[in-house]
């Protein structure tokens, strides 16, 4: 038997990551729209049921609205009913994490994030981004070897990894004459 998570569980913690994990570099000036629909693309989707595990593989492409997602995999944990042992309140079906692997890559019309894989704990509602990781808006560019953002404090750390350290580029505006 093959149980499809509900359609807005998933959507909406996808919309939700790529929101949050884009606003870590800075804040858009411009809300997104949540309710917008939310096209899932892949090569293949695979449920399984006994892992509580859904995976969308080979060119992953996400989009709502003018947000982007793209990677080569995307790994859709989510609960059974009863609760899980971390002692989280779970509904049956609700997600619980989402891992994007392989050249993940995130746009709004402002900003790109860019790393090897990024991850949104829904519990602790966290996302984490590494390996190679780049940000942007406009002409100035931060790069590090790991970013975390929490989306309940607003908070962000990028760091550097063991030989690398935090870089940034800041473009000053020219001024108008």
């Amino acid at each position: 038997m093959i149980r499809i998570l509900p359609k807005t569980s998933v959507l909406v913690a996808v919309a939700v990551w790529m929101v949050c994990a884009a606003g870590a570099f800075a804040q858009s000036d411009a809300k997104h729209d949540t309710d917008l629909p939310i096209d899932i693309q892949a090569d293949r989707l695979e449920i399984q049921q006994e892992n509580n595990l859904a995976i969308w593989t080979g060119n992953v492409d996400v989009k709502q609205g003018d947000i982007r997602l793209q990677a080569k995999e995307l790994r859709v944990s989510y609960g059974q009913a009863g609760g899980d042992t971390d002692g989280a309140a779970n509904v049956s079906g609700s997600i619980r994490r989402i891992d994007a692997r392989g050249d993940v890559f995130m746009s709004t019309p402002t900003e790109t994030a860019k790393g090897d894989n990024g991850t949104y704990d829904v519990v602790t509602k966290m996302i984490t981004m590494n390996g190679n990781v780049v940000l942007t808006r406009g002409k100035n560019v931060l790069r590090g070897d790991q970013l975390v953002y929490n989306m309940v404090t607003g908070r962000s750390v990028l760091s550097g990894g063991k030989k690398t350290r935090v870089k940034g580029i800041f473009v000053p505006e020219k001024k108008k004459k």
